[in-house]
């Protein structure tokens, strides 16, 4: 979202509003919402109980009340208003905290978020967001020190690409350029025919040149026997890591372990069609599973490591991914999230997953993989995947399978 200088909060219920603390970051990583950022606020009456009309960009999450913002009456329909000192690129989530103290949650229930390329809630309005239900659905989260992120709405600029088209002077490459954002990602297709099913995608995810340029340039130095024709459209941006498996996966590491006690079976993980377990992939053709065609054995302790995953200039992500599990009562599978190095410093680790015949979805939030416990967004990780199995042979199963691994922003 880009050129936005102001943000108008307006309490849709007939209730005190209170906001204890926000976070909105622009595409520098910069927190527009804070006092340190130069950000002003202003409120629709006077604040109560002691309350401050800047507490809510202040960076101080506290019990209550002197931190945040607290309207004196229950007549609704409050504001809180806050300008930048410059025209912002917002990007991200939306980071929203309640008192630390749990009480009255409910009173964020109905927010609207506006944003204005003026001062003060004044000028044109960019985008809107309503947020409700956040206080009933997801409280544990706005109580917590980690706040409740709610995506921030996505718009994409107004009107067409205008596209330019020349031939370079020295390499008679051809050179595309057209109008764009440092935050937007586009397709760029080419066609000799324009006919549907002609298009041949040169790239699904091209990065916007970076500020201030407001143009961006895309070279083509293999260029078609006959007339070409090109074609550039706005996409959402690409993951931050994926793995369908459908490929080779050499880049992910097989191996037992001695801990918590030494592998002793013969079973390792696989990676290929499955024809026990599930029967068939999530998507395609491929899995990782602990044996592709039939049961696991006993005393197993067998590891599944994926390749280097670069976290270090994220704010937030969420790792899903698709799974079977068929295991003894006292047997199973769990996630550990490593160092990317140090493959014995493990920065957070799952419950062992539960029991599921068919492909069943699982999804974290990788700034807090365990309940409190820490991020480990913003720095490098890998993910362990463990099978662990007990001595008894009549525990034998298909085993764990896996797919579609995704870790989205």
């Amino acid at each position: 979202m880009s050129g936005v200088r102001s943000v108008k909060i307006t309490n849709i219920l007939l209730d005190w509003f209170y906001l204890e603390e926000l976070e909105l970051y622009n595409t520098a990583d910069q927190d527009v919402l804070s006092t340190a950022f130069g950000t002003t606020g202003s409120g629709s009456e006077a604040p109560g109980f002691g309350a401050m009309i800047t507490g809510p960009i202040d960076d101080i999450v506290g019990p209550c009340c002197a931190n945040g913002y607290h309207s004196s009456t229950d007549a609704g329909n409050q504001t809180l208003t806050y300008t930048f000192p410059t025209p912002q690129d917002l990007t991200g989530d939306i980071r929203i905290w309640n008192r630390v103290d749990g009480c009255c949650t409910s009173r964020l229930d109905g927010m609207l978020f506006e944003f204005f390329d003026g001062e003060d809630g004044s000028g044109e309005l960019i985008a809107s967001q309503l947020i409700e239900g956040l206080g009933a659905e997801r409280s544990e989260e706005l109580n917590s020190p980690a706040g409740a992120p709610v995506p921030l709405v996505i718009v994409a600029p107004t009107g067409p690409l205008d596209l330019n088209i020349r031939e370079h002077p020295e390499s008679s490459a051809l050179e595309l350029t057209w109008n764009s954002n440092p935050i937007e990602y586009f397709a760029i297709e080419q066609s000799e025919q324009l006919a549907p099913g002609t298009w041949t995608v040169l790239e699904s995810h091209f990065k916007a040149a970076d500020p201030p340029a407001e143009t961006s340039t895309y070279a083509i130095a293999d260029r078609p026997g006959n007339a070409g024709f090109y074609r550039i459209q706005r996409v959402p941006p690409p993951p931050i890591f994926s793995a369908d498996f459908e490929t080779p996966a050499d880049d992910w590491l097989l191996a037992t372990s001695d801990l918590p006690f030494p592998n002793e079976g013969e079973t390792r993980f696989e990676h290929g069609p499955p024809s026990s377990g599930p029967g068939a992939a999530h998507s395609g053709e491929q899995v990782f599973a602990t044996n592709l065609a039939g049961d696991y054995d006993e005393n197993l302790n067998i590891i599944l490591t994926s390749p280097i995953i670069d976290l270090s200039g994220e704010r937030r992500a969420t790792l899903s991914f698709w799974y079977t599990l068929e295991s003894g009562a006292s047997e199973g599978a769990r996630l550990e999230v490593i160092d990317a190095e140090d493959a014995a410093v493990i920065l957070a680790q799952t419950e062992p997953f539960i029991p599921a015949n068919d492909w069943t979805l699982l999804e974290f939030d990788l700034t807090e993989v365990e309940e409190g416990g820490p991020s480990v967004v913003g720095q490098a990780i890998r993910l362990r995947f463990r099978f662990l199995t007990d001595n008894d042979p009549s525990n034998n199963a298909s085993g764990f399978y896996l797919d579609d691994v995704l870790i989205d922003r």
